[in-house]
């Protein structure tokens, strides 16, 4: 199962539909705080897409929670950050230290499955 944390729905919608129609089971969640609920008390995901920048919880505050509620949780699951923001983005930089990988987001569909799958290679 992949998880989208990203408070874009469109893009997040898009995500899930591309992902389900390539074979994976998908879900999306706008809000951190209703994904930290949702790993909290569900089947960790094999990858966990994390938007960088969210209002109300950013994506290392969101690392930091889940780290409370699930101490090894980056040995149970790959966590990919993405934002619309460059990779040398000061607000990207401490982020980039604490996700398996980063994107640039909006990807294409086929740039979005590559690393979806050498992401799950790596597993």
């Amino acid at each position: 199962m992949i998880l989208i944390v990203d408070d874009n729905a469109p893009l997040g919608k898009l995500y899930r539909t591309v992902l389900k129609n390539e074979g994976f089971q998908a879900e999306v969640i706008q809000a951190a705080k209703d994904a930290l609920k949702y790993l909290e008390s569900n089947p960790l995901p094999k990858l966990l897409f994390l938007d960088c920048s969210m209002p109300q919880m950013d994506g290392e505050e969101f690392l930091n929670e889940l780290e409370k509620i699930i101490p090894d949780y980056s040995s149970l699951m790959k966590v990919i950050g993405f934002s619309s923001y460059e990779k040398t983005a000061p607000i990207v930089q401490t982020f980039l230290t604490r996700v398996f990988r980063y994107a640039e987001k909006p990807s294409d569909t086929e740039t979005f499955m590559k690393l979806v799958r050498s992401s799950l290679e790596s597993l």
